[in-house]
């Protein structure tokens, strides 16, 4: 079975980012042709046979085998952690966010520059 592989990258201008296996979770009755309606939302009817899960969830169980919907992946709690020095991860449903901590910003300073810090 598939399972998204997040990994820390360095993005432009040295950010850190996270790069994805992009994967779309599917599952039937022991891998035999199934008829998949219904999927329970926000799965969905893939090749119409088994129930998938978009980007950033998955089935309920890691081995369902039911079309029992799809649960979100807290994406802020992998290691090592997707989100930057100084930064907070927001997690969202099927996705998340990083934000910049008080007193930093997002574009990168002119190289040597320090960090913003409050007055």
């Amino acid at each position: 079975r598939p399972r998204p592989a997040p990994a820390a990258a360095m993005g432009p201008a040295g950010r850190l980012g996270l790069c994805l296996v992009l994967s779309v979770w599917a599952w039937g009755a022991h891998g035999e042709p199934t008829s998949c309606a219904p999927c329970a939302p926000p799965s969905f009817c893939l090749n119409g046979t088994h129930c998938g899960c978009p980007p950033g969830t998955h089935p309920p169980a890691w081995d369902s085998q039911d079309p029992e919907g799809c649960d979100d992946i807290n994406e802020c709690l992998e290691q090592p952690p997707p989100c930057g020095p100084h930064q907070t991860c927001n997690n969202t449903q099927g996705n998340f966010s990083c934000h910049c901590n008080w007193g930093y910003q997002e574009a990168a300073p002119p190289e040597g520059a320090p960090p913003l810090r409050p007055p």
